[in-house]
């Protein structure tokens, strides 16, 4: 307490002595600074510094600023003082002056010169804080620093240069291009995290300078550089996808991990090494984050799956989950990776390898179904052996006999986690009415000591019972009076899977009254399951969409939300006045949910909804202001001129998501020919970001009337923008908008043969085929010419198109001798595919195996990807 009475005695007096030499050195115009120098740092950047003292009081203030030009006094005291007064200063000038002030810019600009290394750092970093984005003189002071000779001093340019948002500049951008070859560590991280920082979505010199110089960069640098890879590439970049895929023979092994995410798109945190990270299994095999890996990349997929035999952990619990977004369904290589990988004895490789097998395996699949089951024999014997039992497997009886567990069959934490991920792939790889796996289902269901198993059991039963078995019903129905909460929870999950639609009323009501249980997850597993069960606009959900939109949880609010999109009859307005109610909650969750509701049981053409999501355009998230305008399509008449404008107006926001959505939703509301929204097209066709030029790009050919002269010159010179996406969209509009048999349009889309991009090609071979009437003299010339081309890619794209474009019953010559005498056999398989089909006369619509084509997947668990340019589409 003495102590403190001492220090505060010295601020006191500190503060007394301030303001009176502050009085003192008003009246005689001289620098208050300079008395209280001799005070000590403490004196006047703690609570009791001048900026303090000049805030203490309005008279003080004005007295202050009527005498003394403080920030001035500062700014020629930084200019001249070293050593400690530096910082002292520099932290004055901080606290005093403005951002963006002229002379304190220049001051901080002069000290980069300094002797001194740590003064010309500090300057530095002062300088990315605080001077104005964009001022030209600042970044060439700065971006001249990045040839400093202490590497201290060069990191820090390249962070200021980010901070300042100027590395978008050419100079800028070279300058820090060949900071990436620096001696130092630090500075070349720095380098790529500003080109990052700075470079668009896909621009390819950025990429290309990266991944040129990963080879010779330490690991830490290495995993710098395939995290700003994520970021800049693209998906299916072939260089940032060959650079991925070298680093999967990394020494380091957290940098095959790294590459391992970024070739899956996985979230960090999933290559811990034991145990502690298991929780993190579900959210890594679930998660949608673009990877740079195509899916069902055969090349890849075997890459992947041999890094599932790796020394370290961690790369095997990346690898494992790698497989199942990276893999097509029922892909045998990825299959007998993830298989072996069961058998792992890490507990955390084991759990992520079940659920990606739960991702990519067909029903049905026995072999992977054989695995599973015989992961949990190993796991927990003792209940496997009551698979044959008759008393544990008795349908019959109403409420299941739950026999007591014995310490010796206590499994630990890990296996019990490795139950519940086995038990969830069983859910979803078994057939319905597979009995083996049924009783496996059972037996874990009503003997498993750990309850979050027996849920997973419960639920995984209901999925593998069949649709409207009256037996299995009756028997999960008996959980609904069980004693845990969890357990009612994965009995009413469970009937939602088996129930049919409508055909359960009384099972519905009881289901219903769980709803007086005071908990939310119940709570909202019951409106889930009720929308399920029932035909839309049933007395009973409706009541429970009700109850949940008005309680006071937002987890309660965005499941009834949900269920009112299935479960609500269009247009009923009890249930749609409680939804617009959302609309002002402050959980931008329920905002979203609510609008997705309003587009699923709004009517069209309803003033009261279309003016409820016309509001919610100027929503400060961007993500609310996306699924506005995506409501604002279901909702609105087409040439609502009120929605049209609105949504034109959302075009001059900074933000790049709201104008993509707001192009393609004009597509959906205005008219065609619409002036106005045409001239918020033709505006974004000329902007800098391909997405936005793309999904213009894409609303030019939906809106503008077919043979629009300007709309078709203004799609040609779209056929040469440096972006691919553009390319191929530009083709598409093309297809809408120019007339059949239009020669510019033949020439330029033949053209596009020549394309550097795959999709393009296909694209360009695709449209001139559906374009054009077959033995089109113009289009078949046009083609063969593209079949002497360099490009293997564009003779094979080429040989394809003839098929599809000349006449039945005759080949070209340039097409027989391309099938006869390339050298590439892609090339000749193609020449001899497209003449066998001209030769038998038959339609020209396949382009054949092993073409421009990309395998398709026949994806059953996993969500078809949105295209990137169609936010509203």
């Amino acid at each position: 307490l003495a102590q403190v009475a001492r220090l505060k005695l010295r601020r006191a007096a500190s503060c007394f002595l301030a303001r009176a030499m502050l009085v003192v050195s008003s009246s005689q115009n001289s620098c208050a600074l300079i008395d209280l120098q001799d005070l000590g740092w403490e004196a006047y950047a703690g609570s009791c510094c001048l900026i303090t003292v000049r805030a203490a009081s309005k008279s003080l203030e004005a007295l202050a600023n009527r005498h003394v030009d403080i920030p001035a006094l500062v700014v020629a005291r930084l200019r001249k003082c070293c050593g400690t007064s530096f910082w002292r200063m520099l932290i004055a000038v901080k606290k005093v002056c403005r951002a963006n002030r002229d002379d304190a810019v220049s001051a901080l600009v002069e000290r980069l010169t300094d002797l001194d290394w740590r003064i010309r750092q500090a300057a530095v970093s002062a300088l990315g804080e605080f001077s104005q984005r964009g001022n030209k003189s600042v970044v060439a002071a700065v971006t001249a620093r990045l040839r400093d000779v202490n590497p201290d001093v060069r990191e820090a340019s390249a962070r200021a240069l980010a901070e300042m948002s100027a590395c978008s500049d050419l100079v800028v951008a070279a300058a820090l291009t060949a900071s990436l070859r620096d001696s130092a560590p630090v500075v070349r991280q720095a380098a790529m995290i500003a080109l990052a920082e700075g470079a668009e979505t896909g621009e390819q010199s950025i990429i290309g300078a990266i991944t040129s110089c990963m080879s010779c960069l330490d690991a830490e640098s290495r995993l710098v550089a395939l995290s700003v890879l994520r970021k800049v590439a693209r998906p299916d970049n072939r260089h940032a996808v060959s650079a991925a895929v070298a680093c999967l023979q990394d020494p380091n092994s957290h940098v095959r991990a790294a590459a391992l995410r970024a070739l899956g798109g996985l979230p960090d945190g999933i290559d811990s090494d034991g145990d502690e990270e298991a929780d993190e299994a579900p959210r890594a095999c679930t998660n949608s984050l673009p990877g740079l890996a195509s899916q069902g990349s055969p090349d890849i997929v075997r890459k992947v799956a041999t890094c599932c035999n790796d020394r370290e952990p961690g790369v095997r619990n990346a690898a494992a989950a790698a497989l199942g977004k990276v893999a097509n369904v029922d892909d045998a290589v990825a299959l007998n990776a993830l298989v072996c990988a069961l058998h792992d004895q890490i507990p955390s490789v084991r759990q992520i390898a079940l659920l990606s097998v739960a991702h990519i395996a067909g029903e049905g699949n026995l072999h992977v179904v054989s695995a599973v089951l015989r992961c949990l024999s190993e796991i927990n014997p003792h209940l496997c052996k009551l698979v044959s039992s008759a008393s544990a497997l008795d349908l019959t009886q109403r409420r299941p006999r739950r026999a007591s567990v014995s310490k010796a069959f206590v499994n630990s934490e890990g296996r019990s986690k490795i139950s519940t991920a086995a038990l969830v792939a069983l859910g979803k790889v078994a057939k319905r009415g597979d009995l083996t796996s049924r009783s496996f289902a059972m037996s874990h269901a009503v003997k498993h000591h750990d309850e979050q198993v027996r849920q997973s059991a419960l639920t995984a039963f209901g999925q593998l019972a069949g649709q409207g078995d009256a037996e299995a019903i009756a028997w999960i129905s008996a959980f609904l009076a069980d004693r845990s909460v969890g357990m009612r929870r994965a009995a009413v999950v469970a009937l939602g899977h088996v129930c049919k639609q409508g055909g359960h009323p009384d099972l519905a009501l009881s289901i219903s009254r769980l709803m007086k249980v005071p908990n939310t997850s119940l709570q909202c597993a019951v409106q889930a399951t009720l929308a399920k069960m029932c035909k839309r606009g049933d007395r009973v959900a409706v009541s429970v969409v009700k109850t949940g939109l008005e309680h006071d949880r937002h987890s309660m609010q965005l499941a009834a939300l949900e269920g009112a999109c299935n479960s609500v009859n269009v247009g009923d307005q009890a249930v749609l006045s409680s939804v617009l109610a959302l609309l002002k909650s402050s959980h931008v969750p329920v905002r979203k949910a609510a609008l997705a509701a309003i587009a699923a049981i709004g009517r069209k053409g309803d003033g009261v909804v279309v003016c409820a999501a016309l509001s919610c355009l100027k929503d400060c998230e961007e993500q609310v202001c996306v699924i506005a305008m995506l409501a604002l399509c279901s909702v609105a008449c087409r040439g609502d001129g009120l929605a049209v404008l609105a949504v034109v107006e959302s075009m001059r926001r900074p933000s790049l998501p709201i104008r993509v959505a707001a192009l393609s939703s004009l597509s959906g509301l205005a008219n065609h020919g619409d002036t106005s929204a045409l001239s918020a097209i033709r505006l974004a066709l000329q902007d800098r970001d391909a997405r936005l030029r793309q999904a213009a790009t894409l609303s030019l050919g939906l809106l503008a009337r077919k043979g629009d002269v300007t709309a078709t010159s203004e799609i040609l010179a779209l056929l040469r923008d440096k972006d691919a996406d553009v390319r191929k969209a530009a083709l598409c509009s093309m297809e809408r908008l120019a007339e059949k048999a239009n020669p510019a349009m033949i020439v330029a889309v033949a053209g596009r043969l020549r394309d550097t991009s795959g999709a393009v090609r296909k694209e360009a071979s695709d449209v001139l085929a559906r374009c054009t009437e077959r033995g089109c003299a113009m289009a078949v010339a046009a083609v063969v010419a593209c079949i002497d081309d360099r490009g293997p890619e564009v003779r094979r794209a080429a040989a394809l198109t003839l098929g599809r474009v000349a006449s039945p019953g005759r080949a070209p010559i340039a097409l027989v001798r391309a099938m006869l005498h390339d050298y590439d056999e892609g090339v000749r398989r193609a020449a001899e595919f497209a003449v066998r089909q001209l030769a038998s006369g038959g339609p020209g619509g396949s382009m054949g195996r092993g073409a421009e084509s990309r395998p398709r997947s026949r994806s059953r668990t996993r969500e078809a990807t949105v295209p990137r340019s169609s936010v509203a589409t």
